[in-house]
């Protein structure tokens, strides 16, 4: 049974070097490589550093979870319509995402304890079309069959809020891939199907300088009538696929999952009118930083030796300053959000080692902006639009990747909802 060309063209485009590096033993995994956040998608991929109560982001860094969740008791995120990806390449390439998340912050109870308790599911498919199926030694067709993955992931995160927000969390994966169809009386015989299980590990905080500023100098930074500037860092890490072990077709060997370190950085600054009972970011501009490391070790003669932590990643030179490496994925974006009604997104994506470039853009449209506008103009309003105001919120998600004519990614668009209930 020889291997369809559509899957080994993905496994080069996705894995290109690593596949070729790694030497024997290297296993990759087509949904392990794509980004289900639609606003990270926006912005070139670049999420460890910043989520923005998106509970697709969690994928990437599990460490917002806690954090996110500090001002809410559920996130949620999901496509309305699965996604044709690759449309250039294939047409019956699709993928789909959604995500739940659950939080409680421990200030609810009592005002001394800053601690915020989160749990989260993602599931995420991929469908990688129609197979065929041909002879070990004749090229002759035999039959069909349909190729795809699927992810289950479980969140837990434990966030602190106290003068700046920061989380831990982790990712509990199950992978099913069924990349080969079931075969028997050969030299591969088996099911076609793999199993692996991994854990990924992330860390996230974001620090209000201008409040921090204003509370150690007891000063205000209010311009008038309420309005004042904020200025927010933050930092983010995460490290995927701790866990590497997968199994291979006939069961009996175990190959290792590509590891994945992140990291990232990201500042948004802008203008919030903070009155009595209201908090209104008027405008903000963000900027992000990502650099990425895939496979995060290199290959020796018998298997793979990992990098730790990190890895090759320097957080001055890939993170700050946003160079980019021989070995490295380098994300940069930017978004753009006015009276948290309409956010506009760009980013850059540049991987040297597979000679990967590409840009990208998107957009966002909330409820919460309507909401606040309604409640500044006109305060005492409606008693249960006020409520309604006050605990929910829906955000409408679209991103592009912008590749150039002939290239496999031109033209895929991402197409999603977030929710959450406060």
């Amino acid at each position: 049974m020889k291997s369809a060309t559509l899957l080994v063209s993905l496994s080069f485009f996705f894995f290109g070097d690593a596949v070729s590096a790694q030497g024997p033993g290297f296993s990759g995994s087509y949904l392990l490589s794509l980004q289900p956040s639609i606003r990270a998608n926006g912005m070139a991929g670049a999420s460890a550093a910043s989520a923005e109560n998106d509970a697709l982001a969690l994928v990437s860094n599990p460490g917002h979870l806690g954090a996110m969740m500090a001002g809410r008791y559920f996130n949620a995120a999901f496509y309305p319509a699965k996604t044709n990806w690759l449309p250039r390449l294939a047409p019956d390439l699709t993928y789909d995402a959604k995500a739940f998340l659950f939080g409680f912050n421990l200030k609810r109870l009592n005002r001394k304890i800053p601690i915020t308790l989160g749990i989260g599911y993602t599931r995420a498919f991929i469908n990688l079309g129609e197979q065929i199926i041909t002879g070990e030694l004749d090229p002759t067709p035999l039959g069909t069959f349909q190729s795809w993955e699927r992810a289950n992931i479980w969140s837990a995160g434990v966030g602190i809020d106290y003068l700046i927000k920061a989380g831990i969390g982790w990712n509990f994966k199950n992978l099913e891939s069924n990349l080969a169809p079931q075969v028997a009386n050969t030299a591969q015989a088996g099911d076609g199907r793999t199993q692996a299980n991994s854990r990924d590990f992330g860390f996230a905080a974001s620090a209000p300088l201008v409040d921090i500023a204003a509370q150690m100098t007891k000063k205000s930074f209010k311009i008038k009538s309420g309005l004042q500037p904020f200025l927010d860092a933050g930092f983010g890490y995460a490290q995927s696929n701790i866990d590497r072990a997968v199994a291979s077709i006939d069961g009996a060997q175990a190959e290792p999952l590509p590891k994945v370190n992140r990291s990232g950085i990201s500042f948004k600054a802008g203008l919030l009118l903070s009155l009595s009972r209201l908090r209104w970011r008027v405008f903000s501009v963000e900027r992000v930083n990502e650099a990425e490391q895939t496979p995060a070790g290199k290959f020796r003669f018998g298997g793979i030796r990992y990098t730790p932590m990190r890895g090759d990643i320097d957080i001055w030179k890939h993170v700050i300053l946003g160079k980019g490496s021989s070995n490295l994925i380098a994300r940069k974006g930017w978004e753009f959000e006015f009276f948290e009604l309409l956010s506009l997104r760009a980013g850059r994506y540049f991987d040297p080692s597979g000679q990967v470039r590409y840009k990208t853009s998107g957009f966002g449209v909330r409820l919460a902006g309507v909401f606040k506008y309604q409640r500044y103009f006109n305060p005492q309003g409606n008693s249960v639009l006020n409520f309604i105001s006050r605990h929910f919120d829906a955000a409408y998600e679209s991103s592009r990747i912008n590749a150039g004519e002939g290239h496999p990614l031109e033209g895929t668009k991402y197409r999603g909802i977030r929710l959450s209930i406060f």
